[in-house]
Order: C-alpha cells, then sequence, then structure tokens
C-alpha cells in the first residue's frame, strides 16, 4: 500500500509570507527606478556658477574674488540636458552675501539659489585731513582709496578731479568718503559783492564794477548793479568775483 504525503498550506500562515514578498518587490523596483535616473552633479553646478562669476562685467576696475556655497550632494537634481542658466537673484545686489540662481530650462526643470559672498572693491575718493563748512576744496584735501564696496554705505567720487573746486556743504572729518550731498559747485559771484563787469567788444574790453544780485556759479547768468549808473544789466559769472557782460 502507497503512503502518500500531503502538504496543507494554512492561508493564515502565507499572507504574511505574501505581503513581506510583495514589498521587497516594491522596494526593489523602487531602487530600479532610482538608479535609472541621471543625476546632475553638483560640482558641475558650482562650476557653471564659477564660470558665470568669472565672466560677469562687475563695475569695478579691481579683480573680484568669491567664494560659492557648497551645494549638497543630498540634493537631487535631474540631469539637465541643455546649458544651465545663471544670474543674479531677482534685485540682489552684486556684491558681498547675495545670491545666483541656477536654472535647468528644458526636460524636467528645476531652478535653485546658490549663496555667494563677492568682495568687489572700488576707488573710492576720501578726505586726506578734515575740513571745515564752506571751504574750497584742492586736490591735497583728498586720496584716492581701494575699498570693499560692501563697506561703502553711500554714493561716492571715483576721481578726484571730479570734486577739485567744488565746496564743502557741512563740516568733513579725516578718511570720511566724499559724496554729493558733502559738496556743491562753488559760487563764483556771491549776492551783494562787488564784482568786475567787463564788456568785449571788437576787441575792445570795458571794465567797471558792479554790485551782485544774486549767487552764480560758473556760467550761470548773474543780476548786478553798475555802481556808477544805479543800472541793472545781466552776465555770466566767468571766475571769482567776475562777470562778463555780452555785446
Amino acid at each position: 500500500m502507497n503512503k502518500y504525503k500531503i502538504n496543507v498550506t494554512d492561508d493564515k500562515m502565507l499572507k504574511p509570507h505574501t505581503a513581506t514578498l510583495a514589498a521587497l518587490i516594491f522596494i526593489g523596483a523602487h531602487h530600479s527606478a532610482s538608479a535609472a535616473m541621471k543625476l546632475h552633479p553638483p560640482e558641475d553646478i558650482s562650476a557653471a556658477a564659477e564660470d558665470f562669476l568669472r565672466a560677469h562685467p562687475f563695475e569695478s576696475n579691481h579683480p573680484v574674488d568669491f567664494t560659492l556655497n557648497k551645494i549638497s550632494s543630498r540634493l537631487a537634481l535631474k540631469q539637465c540636458d541643455e546649458p544651465l542658466e545663471i544670474g543674479f537673484s531677482p534685485n540682489a545686489k552684486q556684491y558681498g552675501n547675495t545670491h545666483l540662481r541656477v536654472k535647468c530650462p528644458s526636460g524636467k526643470k528645476w531652478r535653485i539659489n546658490i549663496g555667494v559672498a563677492l568682495n568687489v572693491y572700488h576707488d573710492a575718493v576720501v578726505m586726506k585731513h578734515a575740513l571745515g563748512r564752506d571751504v574750497v576744496i584742492d586736490s591735497s584735501d583728498l586720496l584716492l582709496m581701494k575699498l570693499p564696496r560692501a563697506k561703502i554705505y553711500t554714493d561716492f567720487y571715483s576721481q578726484v578731479s571730479d570734486i577739485v573746486g567744488l565746496v564743502t556743504t557741512m563740516p568733513l572729518r579725516d578718511g570720511q568718503i566724499v559724496s554729493s550731498r558733502l559738496v556743491s559747485a562753488a559760487n563764483l559771484v556771491k549776492k551783494g559783492q562787488s564784482v568786475i563787469l567787463v564788456a568785449r567788444a571788437g576787441g575792445i574790453n570795458i571794465t567797471t564794477r558792479g554790485k551782485a544780485l544774486n549767487n552764480a556759479q560758473r556760467g550761470e547768468t548773474v543780476r548786478v548793479q553798475n555802481k556808477d549808473s544805479g543800472r541793472i544789466v545781466e552776465g555770466i559769472a566767468v571766475d571769482m568775483a567776475k562777470v562778463e557782460i555780452p555785446l
């Protein structure tokens, strides 16, 4: 008599094993899909950002140094098949601590911001020594210094010649950056001042004296009262206390 062994599988025992197998299959499939997706190397993104900064036309006569923040290796960005688009973030300053925006323009598009520290330098005119108010500035009063743009908090002049001959509007201290609000064009003629009137005609110069009725910078119109006749004439301020009458 033959004996047969019959294996009976309990349905309750089967279910846990089935669930475990399904989970393993899912994890394996997910891992395979992740491995198949090609990622954009962070070092390639950093290299592109560095190339952008080296080529960027910063408003400076000096080389620009920069330190780019490291991109996390955990940042999974799909490989970009087109050249990356790189620029400064909207409204970002182009000196000091700022940000670049990097974009992938095709395929599964993505965009990230990268922090960067920019050491941008400018030539700025500063005071060589202190000056009082209403003093005409001479070149011996000024210095041209290389300063970090991040340390300049106002407008500034980059040429000493732009300031020579201007007048201080307030007391200035030693080393102070000269801005437009601290200086103004000098008045060649001041109201109430005695001035020389010069009239030119046919190669002949006729001079007399008069009293200025308003302030005037070079090239501006001055109303002058002739001291001899009392007549009021108009002329052009051409030099200190000197007005030319066009004929």
